[in-house]
């Protein structure tokens, strides 16, 4: 990946953790400084839903419709990507124009997902050949002038060919958890299942952070922080194995109106853009990025 963005995939098998709320807002804090792009790996679309719905209408905003509508009509899709790369024969024919990625501002662009995206849980495409699609995407984008320098994946709960693709060419893969019964044991199993689908591709970087964190008086509560404990002996036990995981010591609070602050008119609290801040830096600096 030398010479291509840094890559970030935030994963968590469980719904409703917060993941891709998460994902957004940390992408808009690093596009505070630098180039940023967003792809929305999920055939649920919950990231393009969050970032483009109108709450009041129930529909897209309007020039993101009419961008949306010409990116399926000319075939400049995730999917379609997918598609050209796996018939590609000695060339991936997959022209890279405005029509692929969405500007959300200066510095901050989104590839939405399209429902195509449920074919690759049927294992229609086959799994080698898809390990390379990421940094060849990545590369195509490079040499057409689209210098990001960092590109985050909100992936599916489920794990798909283009999971495998992502999380084998990532620099960093970010768990977020919940204070609950879940945690822990929910991250044990992701570690598993990353380790046996992965294989024999090298385990990635892992840095796990409570989300939606109880505070009382700005400390975690005592149930908080009884959870995140079993979420640092679970990361412990994964470091005497040999992988490179990290409980990071930045949160994210749990405050009704982060949600709210999701979209492109959203307004995220300058007390909570502190936060995200701080969880940026310290994911930077573990990632090596």
């Amino acid at each position: 990946m030398n010479g291509l963005p840094s890559v970030i995939a935030t994963v968590n098998f469980k719904g409703g953790v917060g993941k891709t709320t998460v994902t957004w807002l940390l992408a808009r804090v690093a596009s505070e400084e630098e180039p940023v792009l967003v792809i929305d790996a999920d055939a649920q679309m919950s990231l393009t839903t969050a970032v483009e719905l109108a709450e009041e209408t129930g529909r897209f905003s309007e020039d993101f419709e009419r961008w949306f509508q010409t990116h399926r009509e000319t075939r400049r899709t995730l999917f379609d990507a997918i598609d050209r790369f796996t018939q590609k024969g000695e060339h991936f024919d997959f022209p890279i124009d405005r029509r692929v990625a969405f500007q959300i501002h200066e510095r901050l662009w989104l590839i939405p997902a399209t429902s195509d995206l449920y074919w690759l849980t049927l294992e229609v495409f086959d799994r080698n050949q898809m390990q390379s699609f990421v940094p060849a995407l990545l590369r195509k984008l490079t040499r057409a002038r689209m210098g990001f320098r960092y590109v985050f994946f909100d992936c599916p709960p489920s794990f798909t060919v283009l999971s495998f693709s992502i999380l084998t060419n990532c620099d960093l893969v970010l768990v977020p958890v919940n204070p609950d019964v879940f945690a822990a044991r929910g991250l044990d199993i992701l570690l598993e299942g990353l380790e046996l689908q992965l294989q024999p591709h090298p385990f990635p970087k892992v840095a796990v952070f409570m989300n939606r964190a109880r505070l009382y008086r700005e400390q975690f509560t005592h149930e908080t922080r009884y959870y995140w404990r079993q979420v640092q002996e679970i990361c412990a036990n994964w470091t005497r194995k040999g992988k490179s995981i990290r409980p990071l010591a930045a949160f994210v609070p749990e405050r009704a109106d982060i949600r709210k602050s999701i979209g492109r008119g959203g307004k995220v609290p300058e007390e909570f853009r502190q936060m995200l801040r701080q969880l940026w830096k310290e994911i930077r600096e573990f990632s090596g990025g």
